[in-house]
C-alpha cells in the first residue's frame, strides 16, 4: 500500500464492511493493498461477534500501518459505513463492497476525479462482473446493473440523470456525506431482515445532486464484482426486482416527501403497465428482437419492479392518511380540553402516553424491535454510543470523580451512558413521566452512580442553579448537556439554560447541546415539513426552533463560554468550555 510521501494523513479512506464473509473481505483488502497508486487508509468494519477476520489479516497480508480494524455488534450496513465515515480520516471516503475487488489504478482513479475543479460532490467508479457461473439466458443483459455492475464507457463523465453511483464501488467527500446526514440506517441490507430495502447510497447521490453537486463517473477507478450463483436463481432474479420498485419510491420520497396524488398517480400507472404487460411480452416475442428466454425475463422484471413500485406507493399512501387521521383526532382531543391551558410538560407527558401510537404510525419505524422506550424512535443503540463516546466522554474526568448536569434526559438514553463514569449525576426535566421512564430504565441496566432527579417547574429562570447551589456543587459542575431537547426550547429559555449552565460550571467545564438549525439542507426540509402544522402557533411544545452556528457562536461567547467544537446537520451540535465567570445576571419579573 502506498503510504503518503509527505508523511501526512492519506487523502483516500478506503472503507469496507463484511459480515461472515471472511475470504472475500480478504480479497478486497488484499486488491486495495497491492493497487498502491495513490495513498490511502483502510478500515475494515466487521459485523461478526465471533469471526476470526482480525487474525486472518495479519496472517495473510502482515502488518499494515495503514489499515485499522473495527469489530462492532450492530447489524445493518448503513450503520456500518457510518461507523467507517465517523472514524476515517481521510478528505475522501471511498466504499468497496467485501465482495469486490479494486483493479490497479482505482484509488488514483479517485484521487484524479476528485482533483478536478470544480470538484465533484460524488464519484461512482466502473463495476465490472465477475460471474461465479455463467449469466442464464433467460436473463436480461439490461437488467445486471440490479447485481451492482455498472459501466458506460471510457470516458469520465456525469453520471445521467437517470443513473446514480452504485454502492459497490463508490467515494464521496467526509464533509459532504457529514452534511446530508449520512447513510440512512433505515436502509440498506442488514443480516436477518426478510425484506432489506436498498437505496442508501442512491439516497445520498439524490441528494447531493439536488443541492447542485457533480455526481462524476470515472471509469478509472475500476473494480470487479463477484456475481455469485445464487443471485442467478429465478426466485432471487423476483424478489430483487420487487424491492428494487419498492427502493425507488423511497428514494424519491427521502429526497423530497411525496404527495398523495404523487403516490396514487404513480401505482395507477404501474398497475396499468402491469395489465398491459403481456401484450408487450407477445409484442417482443412476435419481432423477435432478442432472445425469447430474454424477452420473457424482462417480462418478468418489469412486473415486479412495478409490483415493488405499488406497494411502496400504497404503503406510502395509507400510513399518511392514517398519521393525518390520528392528528386530526389529536386537535378534536385538544380543542375539547381548552378549559385549562395545556403546558409544556402536559404536552411531553401526553406524548409518553400517546407514544405507542406515534411510534407506529411512523413509516421508518415499522418492524424495529429496539422501540422500548418513548424517545427511542430517534435513533439507535449504535448512534446514542457514538455520540457519547465522541461528544460527552471526552469532557469528564477519567478518574470518575466528576460531576454532571443533565437538561431534558427524556427516558434515560444518554443518563444511562454517563452515569457510570461520574460520581455525581443531576437530571432536570418538565415531564414526569418521562423521569419515571428514565429511573425505570437506570434500575433496567443497574446504573450505579449518584443519579438525583429534579422536576422543572418553569417558574423561576433560575431554578437549576439554586438546585446545584442546595447541593453545594454550584461552580464544580464538569458537564452541563442536553441531546436531544433543546430543538424544542425557544431562545429565551435556551439563554436561561445557558445562564444557569455558566453559574453551574467550573471554569474550564464545559457545556454540550443539540439545537435546531435551518441553514443546513436537512435543516431546512425540517422547517418545510413543520410549516403547516405549526402555522399559527397551533403546536408550541414540539414544535422546532431553529438557530443559526453564528447565533450559537454569538450567544455562547457572551455568556462566558468559547466554542470548540460546532457540527451542522440536521441539528447543531456544540461544544463549549467556560472560560471566564458569567457576566450576565437575569432580571426577576417585576
Amino acid at each position: 500500500m502506498a503510504s503518503d510521501p509527505r508523511g501526512g494523513t492519506p487523502a483516500i479512506s478506503v472503507i469496507i464492511c463484511t459480515y461472515r464473509r471472511e475470504t472475500l473481505a480478504l480479497r478486497a483488502i488484499r486488491s486495495v493493498v497491492e493497487d498502491g497508486s495513490a495513498a490511502c487508509e483502510i478500515l475494515v468494519i466487521d459485523q461478526d461477534q465471533e469471526g476470526s477476520l482480525e487474525s486472518r489479516i495479519r496472517e495473510r497480508l502482515g502488518p499494515l500501518p495503514h489499515l485499522r480494524y473495527f469489530r462492532i455488534s450492530t447489524l445493518g450496513l448503513s450503520q456500518a459505513r457510518n461507523l467507517g465515515a465517523r472514524e476515517a480520516t481521510g478528505r475522501v471516503l471511498a466504499f468497496l463492497d467485501d465482495d469486490a475487488q479494486a483493479r490497479p489504478g482505482w484509488l488514483a482513479g479517485y484521487r484524479e476525479a476528485f482533483a478536478r475543479d470544480p470538484a465533484p460532490t460524488m464519484v461512482g467508479g466502473r463495476i465490472l462482473p465477475e460471474w461465479e457461473v455463467p449469466k442464464p439466458r433467460w436473463y436480461p443483459s439490461s437488467r445486471i446493473t440490479i447485481l451492482g455492475t455498472y459501466d458506460i464507457g471510457e470516458s469520465a463523465a456525469p453520471f445521467p440523470d437517470s443513473d446514480l453511483p452504485v454502492g459497490a464501488n463508490f467515494a464521496i467527500l467526509k464533509g459532504e456525506l457529514l452534511r446530508l446526514g449520512g447513510f440512512n440506517e433505515q436502509l440498506g441490507f442488514k443480516a436477518g431482515r426478510r425484506l432489506a430495502l436498498g437505496g442508501e447510497d442512491s439516497l445520498l447521490g439524490a441528494r447531493g445532486g439536488g443541492a447542485g453537486g457533480l455526481i462524476l463517473y470515472e471509469p478509472r477507478a475500476t473494480a470487479t464484482h463477484l456475481i455469485r450463483e445464487d443471485k442467478l436463481r429465478l426466485a432471487y432474479f423476483l424478489k430483487r426486482e420487487f424491492i428494487e420498485g419498492m427502493t425507488q419510491i423511497v428514494v424519491m420520497d427521502g429526497v423530497r416527501k411525496l404527495e398523495a396524488a404523487f403516490l396514487l398517480g404513480a401505482a395507477k400507472w404501474h398497475l396499468f403497465s402491469v395489465l398491459a404487460s403481456p401484450l408487450r411480452l407477445w409484442g417482443c416475442v412476435a419481432k423477435r428482437r432478442t432472445d425469447i428466454l430474454e424477452c420473457f425475463g424482462e417480462w418478468l422484471a418489469a412486473t415486479c419492479l412495478s409490483l415493488g413500485v405499488m406497494r411502496q406507493c400504497w404503503r406510502l399512501h395509507r400510513e399518511r392518511r392514517g398519521a393525518a387521521a390520528d392528528r386530526s383526532r389529536g386537535a378534536r382531543d385538544e380543542g375539547r380540553a381548552m378549559e385549562r391551558p395545556r403546558s409544556y410538560a402536559d404536552d411531553w407527558d401526553e406524548y409518553v402516553k400517546r407514544w405507542e401510537t406515534y411510534a407506529k404510525l411512523e413509516p421508518t419505524n415499522q418492524g424495529r424491535a429496539d422501540l422500548v422506550y418513548p424517545g427511542d424512535e430517534w435513533g439507535t443503540e449504535a448512534e446514542w454510543d457514538a455520540y457519547a463516546a465522541s461528544f460527552l466522554h471526552p469532557w469528564l474526568p477519567p478518574d470518575g470523580r466528576g460531576v454532571a448536569v443533565e437538561i431534558g434526559p427524556g427516558s434515560g438514553k444518554y443518563t444511562l451512558r454517563v452515569v457510570d463514569r461520574v460520581a455525581q449525576l443531576l437530571c432536570f426535566d418538565v415531564s414526569e413521566m418521562f423521569m419515571e421512564l428514565a429511573q425505570a430504565r437506570l434500575a433496567k441496566h443497574g446504573g450505579r452512580g449518584t443519579v438525583r432527579f429534579e422536576l422543572l417547574k418553569m417558574s423561576n429562570c433560575y431554578e437549576i442553579r439554586e438546585a446545584v447551589a442546595k447541593l453545594g456543587l454550584l461552580g464544580e459542575v464538569d458537564l452541563f448537556f442536553s441531546v436531544d431537547s433543546m430543538q424544542h426550547v425557544e431562545l429565551h429559555t435556551l439563554i436561561a439554560y445557558w445562564i444557569n449552565a455558566a453559574a453551574s460550571l467550573k471554569l474550564g467545564g464545559h457545556i454540550v447541546m443539540t439545537v435546531a438549525t435551518c441553514t443546513t439542507e436537512k435543516g431546512f426540509a425540517r422547517l418545510l415539513d413543520e410549516v403547516a402544522w405549526c402555522y399559527g402557533g397551533t403546536r408550541p411544545s414540539h414544535q422546532f426552533y431553529f438557530l443559526s452556528k453564528d447565533v450559537v457562536h454569538y450567544c455562547l461567547g457572551q455568556l462566558g463560554f468559547e466554542v470548540l467544537r460546532l457540527e451542522e446537520g440536521r441539528d447543531i451540535n456544540v461544544v463549549a468550555r467556560k472560560v471566564r465567570p458569567v457576566p450576565v445576571v437575569l432580571q426577576p419579573v417585576p
